[in-house]
């Protein structure tokens, strides 16, 4: 079956927030809040369509690859892009005749079978990577973040994170800036450098063992919010005169009551469980707000009702 709708935040996710399968949702465009179906909301058509590339588009792409990958991770990257270029190998070889097509009925089988590579092959990885993120949206507990421990699984942890973070409308948006810095990097290859990035990223968290995980657990009577960038790095304007980021403090809240902040903080403690006051989980949740692409989501109609009472002030 062809996935038409791309989800870029997980419905699984989102779930936590939501009544059923709606959740409250406040459009900082159109400064409106809504009830939105979990299945159409951060989620646009076709996002993850796989692109047609030129020959030379596909050599480009490759030393693309190679080079914004570490050692870790450049066999894995170079795995994937070959995989992602496969619709586009396809539709050369038809225009090369390279096919023996001796029917109609083979013609359309291997148009449906090319059109199911272009609309689901990325849309399937991410299903993949989000079950590597299953435990973590279901940690309920402080003893549970513990998971990051096993370092058989952590990589693929990160992996969940760091493509949660790089998947989005948003972080595409601002890749896309780099095809008006970069002439080698255009917008076709967006949606593949951002994997790239997420894997080389979490390589180099799960290697670093300066890594620390704050378990914030909210007991207020504000609940935590969340959005359609609903990772960031609350350090994102720390960058150096090239307009690199310094630092990175992953925050991530997981549910209305429960957050983790991972950061690369020297401390003593690899954990930390901070019964967070509602001054802090007010400022996360701005932070969460501000950052956003569009779409805020709550567990209340009227926690949102506040944010859009500002900016009509």
């Amino acid at each position: 079956m062809e996935k038409k709708k791309h989800h870029y935040v997980w419905r699984d996710y989102l779930r936590s927030w939501s009544s059923g399968e709606y959740v409250f949702t406040y459009s900082k465009r159109q400064n409106k809040i809504f009830t939105s179906n979990l299945m159409g909301v951060a989620m646009e058509k076709y996002f993850y369509a796989l692109e047609e590339f030129t020959l030379e588009e596909e050599i480009k792409l490759k030393e693309i690859v190679k080079a914004c990958s570490n050692e870790a991770v450049v066999d894995l990257n170079l795995e994937l892009y070959e995989s992602f270029i496969i619709y586009s190998k396809i539709l050369r070889f038809q225009k090369e005749n390279a096919f023996v097509i001796d029917s109609e009925t083979q013609q359309e089988k291997l148009d449906k079978i090319t059109k199911l590579i272009k609309s689901n092959l990325f849309e399937e990885f991410h299903t993949i990577i989000e079950n590597y993120g299953s435990r973590i949206i279901k940690i309920k507990s402080f003893e549970e973040i513990r998971m990051f421990d096993d370092g058989d699984n952590l990589f693929f942890f990160f992996i969940f994170l760091c493509s949660q973070f790089l998947r989005t409308k948003k972080m595409k948006k601002k890749l896309e800036l780099l095809c008006e810095k970069n002439e080698l990097i255009i917008p076709k290859f967006i949606n593949i450098i951002s994997l790239v990035f997420a894997n080389s990223l979490a390589v180099s968290l799960a290697d670093n063992k300066d890594v620390r995980y704050v378990f914030y657990e909210n007991k207020t009577d504000l609940n935590f919010i969340t959005s359609d960038q609903p990772l960031m790095n609350l350090k994102f304007n720390d960058k150096d005169k090239n307009g690199k980021t310094l630092e990175f403090e992953f925050y991530y809240p997981i549910n209305a009551r429960i957050a983790i902040l991972i950061h690369l903080k020297n401390q003593e403690n690899k954990y930390e469980h901070i019964f967070i006051d509602k001054k802090n989980v007010k400022e996360l949740n701005d932070h969460i707000y501000h950052y956003a692409d569009d779409h805020v989501f709550a567990k209340t109609k009227s926690q949102l009702e506040e944010y859009m009472s500002k900016e009509k002030s």
